[in-house]
């Protein structure tokens, strides 16, 4: 498997579906994950999910709309 460590990702769409499981998977390999989606609770309810999981040592942010604008224009 591979490691994620030291590594940020910014995981769109996270709060269900595939975006979770890949935030989920990002979380495991020790990135920290930006999670970002347009349903806040969702969102936090993964955020909750990723720490009780036994990965509350890494860093996760909830970006929402507004904020997922402002990444993207700091990504380009």
């Amino acid at each position: 498997m591979f490691r994620l460590d030291n590594k940020v990702a910014l995981v769109t769409g996270s709060g269900s579906g595939i975006g979770k499981e890949i935030a989920q998977l990002y979380a495991r390999q020790g990135a920290r994950v930006i999670i970002a989606d347009i349903n806040p609770s969702a969102a936090q309810e993964v955020v909750a999910e990723i720490t009780s999981a036994g990965e509350a040592r890494k860093q996760y942010s909830l970006m929402l709309r507004k904020k997922l604008r402002y990444a993207q224009s700091l990504i380009r």
